[in-house]
């Protein structure tokens, strides 16, 4: 029951955001955001051959270089695309999805998320070729787990 108000939230929300976007996308556009709702939401940026399909090799140097443990191998901070949420924000929270994803221009990306029932906002860089999308690169905006910048 608890994932399915999740999801039907999710899904308002996003309507919501869309109809406030008055751009009209192109094909590119449209393509890479549903597939950053698709990466979030399936949870498909945990697994190593998807990020090594569809990240650049700058990126998969920087989530090899944020990945803190020894580890033998190659081993990618796959958390970089969520917040840094440990565990749930409540026992009742754990809300887990898109709610917007926004075209900035230039080939950037922002989208809005919820992680174990925390807020987040995440950047990313992104193209086509061959019709398959690239993250080239991933910026935290914010992140409701940490302090405030100030």
């Amino acid at each position: 029951m608890k994932a399915k108000l999740t999801l039907v939230l999710a899904l308002m929300l996003a309507l919501m955001a869309c109809g406030k976007q008055e751009q009209k996308l192109s094909n590119d556009d449209a393509m890479i955001m549903k597939f950053i709702v698709d990466t979030y939401n399936s949870g498909m940026y945990v697994d190593y051959d998807f990020l090594e399909t569809h990240c650049s090799p700058a990126l998969l140097e920087r989530l090899q270089n944020d990945y803190p443990y020894e580890y033998e191998g190659v081993a990618y901070a796959v958390w970089d695309f969520r917040t840094n949420a440990q565990d749930n924000k409540s026992e009742n929270d754990t809300t887990y999805g898109i709610i917007t994803v926004r075209a900035d221009g230039n080939g950037w990306y922002s989208y809005e998320f919820f992680d174990s029932g925390y807020r987040g906002i995440n950047r990313v860089k992104a193209s086509i070729k061959d019709n398959e999308v690239t993250f080239e690169e991933l910026e935290t905006v914010y992140d409701e787990t940490l302090p405030a910048k100030k």
